[in-house]
């Protein structure tokens, strides 16, 4: 779980090597497991103010794929 967190902080940070277009794709593929989905959760409503200020939600979807990836059964 400590190396889904880090790639998942890393989402955020642009000095990372992850673009921003792919932190999506990058949060969605940890949440896909079934422990992935409760770390990804747990980190979007730590972070909250951070993923939403750097994925910006009011121009973007980001934000609302990363929690229906949470939210899949």
């Amino acid at each position: 779980m400590k190396y889904f967190q880090r790639y998942l902080d890393m989402t955020t940070n642009p000095n990372s090597g992850i673009r921003k277009q792919d932190g999506t794709n990058v949060i969605s593929s940890i949440a896909s497991g079934s422990v992935g989905r409760y770390v990804v959760w747990d980190w979007i409503r730590m972070k909250w103010s951070m993923v939403s200020t750097y994925f910006d939600t009011a121009i973007s979807s980001s934000v609302g794929k990363m929690i229906v990836s949470c939210a899949k059964v």
